[in-house]
Order: C-alpha cells, then structure tokens, then sequence
C-alpha cells in the first residue's frame, strides 16, 4: 500500500504541474521522484543506527538475543558501494576538475577504451579485424558505454525508491521500526517543506493540500501497519524483534 500511495502521489503531482502549467513530468520526477527520494534515503541512514540502537536499550534484557543488526547494515553497505561507487569518479570529475583537465580525462578514457575493443577483435579476427576493430570501435563503445549508463542509472532509481520505501531496510532489525522510522520521516519533511513555503508556482492552498494530504496519508498507513505488527503478529518495543506467542 505504501508503493502504491508513493506512486500515486507522484502521479497527482505530475497531473498538479500540467494543469498548473508549473512543472513538465520531467521536473516532477527530479524533484519529487529523485531528489525527495535521496533526502529520504540520506536522512533515515544518519537516524537507523540511532533507533537500531535505541530499540535495543528499550527492549527487555531477556529478548535481546532475537536482534540481528547486519541484515540492515549489510544492505546500507552494499548501497552506499554500489551507487556512490560507480560515481564518486564522476562526482570528483565535474566537482573538482577543471574545464581542460575535465576534457583530457574523458579523451584518455575514450581512446583507451575505443583501443581496447580494437585490440579485443583484433585478437579474434587477425589482420582483418584489426581494420574492421578500428571501424566498429567506436559504435561499439558508444552502444557499451551507453548500455552501462542506462543500467547504472537505473539500478541507482532503483535502489533509492526501495531505500526510502523501507528506511534503508530498518525493519529488517525490528518490524515496528519501519513504519515509525517512515512516521518520523513524513513529519520532519513536511515541517521542513511547510518552514521553507517553496510551492513552486503551484497556488498556496492547493499546494498546502498537497503536503499535508500526502503526509496525513503515509502516517494513516504507517499507523496501520504499526498496529497490525503489534494486534495481529504479535511485535512489541520491549519485546525484541520476535512476535510473541499469546
């Protein structure tokens, strides 16, 4: 239900900016979908040791031995090599770099990588390939380079949606951490937004009914699930992250 109240909340926005005419889907899916989504995933990694921690004080001495912090922090891990890893060059190339130094860098990576290929076919067709390596580098380096990046970035979105969804996985320590963390997550980003008043164009009291429609409703749903953990399976704070049996 949170995905889909996710996804249908960025569709509202999306049809909110055309019949506005203050931002294209494109916009709406930079700003909303991505980078509402990276402060999301940023936010709660800085707080899910704090409440990993936290949840263990509170929990009973006699029910600590349930708790397994490494699912949690192996998937926060494996994120933070698999996405800031493949872009912390890129970052540090149009961050730090200069213009000149910017455009040898890419010429080096290029012509490395176009003689790669060339050396590749050349190795498997001889002398003729070599010639055919030369004339086919370049579009099969383009078609691989492009192919890497389209993959790249999707796996980056990927992996962001499902990061915020679940609180980078908090959950996984103890279930009724995940719709608290979300809970706190929709409170403190939409005091953030009410403090700041960046409507963006969009009419005041269309974009307050926006902000607050979406947070009541990630709060509804977190409550929901917050209590189905605790009534139906059986979770609770003090009682570690196993359901007791009644």
């Amino acid at each position: 239900m949170t995905t889909g109240r996710a996804v249908l909340g960025l569709a509202t926005l999306v049809a909110v900016g055309l019949y506005t005419g203050t931002r294209g889907p494109g916009q709406v899916l930079v700003e909303e979908g991505w980078e509402k989504s990276s402060k999301n995933v940023v936010f709660a990694m800085c707080a899910v040791p704090i409440f990993m921690i936290g949840t263990w004080v509170l929990t009973s001495s006699g029910r600590r031995r349930g708790f397994t912090p490494f699912p949690t922090i192996g998937r926060i891990l494996l994120m933070v090599a698999t996405t800031l890893g493949p872009m912390t060059p890129i970052i540090l190339t149009v961050t730090a770099a200069e213009p000149v130094q910017t455009t040898a860098i890419y010429v080096e990576l290029g012509v490395a990588w176009l003689a790669g290929i060339a050396f590749l076919i050349w190795r498997r067709a001889g002398c003729f390939g070599y010639v055919l390596g030369v004339v086919l580098a370049p579009v099969l380096a383009l078609a691989v380079l492009f192919a890497a990046i389209g993959w790249l970035v999707f796996y980056i979105c990927c992996v962001a949606f499902w990061a915020s969804r679940t609180s980078c996985w908090v959950g996984l320590f103890h279930p009724l951490l995940a719709p608290a963390l979300s809970a706190i997550l929709a409170v403190y980003f939409t005091i953030d937004a009410v403090i700041t008043l960046n409507t963006g164009g969009v009419p005041t009291n269309l974009w307050l009914a926006l902000t607050f429609g979406g947070a009541i409703s990630t709060l509804l749903l977190a409550i929901i699930e917050h209590e189905m953990l605790r009534r139906r399976d059986g979770y609770s704070w003090r009682g570690g992250p196993e359901p007791i049996t009644r």
